[in-house]
């Protein structure tokens, strides 16, 4: 993945909050380890705007997976 991409729906930038300042979204993915098989579930890091302002809802087993880990595991 390479540059900065901007939502599909609303065409903007996307930043987080971080300590540093902010950080803009749509430039790298997520990986959750799927809980119920040896799956690893990937996704863009605007994934987190798109349930936020879209009202996106990803499937259930994705869900339960990013619930149930833990950062403090590795």
């Amino acid at each position: 993945m390479r540059g900065i991409y901007k939502c599909d729906f609303c065409k903007s930038e996307i930043s987080v909050p971080h300590h540093s300042g902010k950080i803009l979204l749509g430039h790298a993915e997520i990986w959750i380890p799927s809980i119920s098989s040896n799956l690893i579930y990937a996704s863009p890091t605007l994934i987190y705007h798109y349930i936020d302002k879209h009202h996106y809802l990803p499937p259930a087993n994705y869900m339960e997976s990013l619930m149930s880990f833990d950062l403090n595991s590795k």
